[in-house]
């Protein structure tokens, strides 16, 4: 059985978030969004601490990639 890619999506999240790790997502619309997960809301709905916009919710479904975030040199 293959497994879609929302549960791979999902377990990525999960782990980062237990890992308190710095991420960088991005969504299906061409947005992105950096920062922290915070918790598990839902099954598939978490809430994030955004850098620029604060807490939001994070929808699994929305999510295209999920990734540690990287800063850039200077």
């Amino acid at each position: 059985m293959i497994r879609g890619d929302s549960e791979v999506i999902r377990e990525k999240v999960d782990f980062f978030m237990q890992s308190k790790v710095k991420v960088h997502i991005d969504l299906d619309d061409g947005t992105f969004l950096n920062g922290h997960i915070l918790k598990k809301s839902r099954d598939n709905i978490y809430w994030l601490n955004e850098r620029k916009l604060g807490n939001i919710f994070l929808f699994v479904k929305d999510i295209k990639n999920i990734r540690e975030y990287k800063e850039r040199g200077l």
